[in-house]
């Protein structure tokens, strides 16, 4: 199967004897629903029960892999570090391997994140994800962009890491946020927000053309107010998709970015 490398997503292993229990009191997803033939794609929150980062996860034999964007990579180790002092769990980078995107998998699957050694299915159940050491490739982000933002898969990175509660970012649509495991690290907010209160922002889909957009910019409404916020991004040639969490009383009025007009805007998980 043809493969680019996504340099963009680093790689850590999570091992050790606690590193199931000390992953549970972490990511929103249960990580016994980890296993090696289901991935998962979930966040780590602050105590505000913002995502530090959202990321990949993967069962190996020693442990786990986390997949998430190089830029929120420092902060997400560090918040681990400072957790993990007291307990069995080695935290490294794994820099002999990289991550690879499939475009077209010689087997799709309708089963999101279905996992087959180190084939990790995209829910866009055509593509993958695939682990591999590192390997002379092209290199381009693209076709990965391209199949995140058609089924709504946004990687936090620099502009909007420790942002956004999980939900907003559509984590929970992608089966990452288990609402019944118990306690872990913002938990309480992530919950209020299910069970108790409404956001006021959601993230949608839409098109643009013009002047490549990219992930921070911000979208306007006809009276200049501030309407929402890119948060991933594909495209080229002047014709571009984006994913970006917009207020709801803005949603149905005209909104440009960078003085384009947007277009087709849905909600990402229609």
């Amino acid at each position: 199967m043809a493969t680019t490398n996504i340099g963009h997503l680093s790689i850590y292993a999570i091992t050790g004897a606690d590193a199931a229990t000390f992953l549970q009191n972490q990511i929103t997803a249960d990580i016994n629903k980890v296993t090696a033939e289901k991935a998962a794609f979930t966040a780590s929150c602050d105590l505000k029960g913002r995502a530090i980062a959202t990321f990949l996860i993967a069962k190996i034999d020693t442990g786990f892999l986390i997949l998430v964007d190089e830029n929120c990579a420092d902060e997400l180790v560090a918040h681990y570090r400072k957790y993990a002092a007291f307990s069995k769990v080695s935290i490294e980078q794994r820099s002999d391997l990289s991550v690879h995107f499939c475009a077209q998998s010689d087997q799709p699957a309708t089963n999101p994140f279905s996992q087959q050694d180190s084939l990790i299915r995209h829910p866009n159940g055509t593509s993958a994800w695939l682990i591999q050491a590192q390997a002379s490739s092209q290199q381009t982000s693209l076709p990965a962009a391209r199949a995140n933002v058609d089924a709504g898969v946004v990687f936090t990175d620099a502009s909007s890491k420790s942002a956004f509660i999980p939900q907003i970012i559509g984590v929970d649509q992608l089966g990452g946020i288990s609402f019944t495991k118990g306690c872990y690290l913002g938990q309480e907010i992530v919950a209020r927000m299910k069970y108790l209160g409404k956001s006021k922002k959601s993230l949608h889909r839409a098109k643009l053309s013009g002047v490549a957009p990219h992930n921070g910019d911000e979208l306007q409404t006809a009276e200049g107010k501030l309407a929402g916020t890119v948060v991933a991004t594909a495209g080229e040639l002047g014709e571009y998709q984006i994913l970006a969490v917009i207020s709801d009383k803005f949603v149905n009025d005209p909104l440009t970015l960078n003085g384009e007009m947007i277009t087709e805007l849905t909600a990402s998980n229609s």
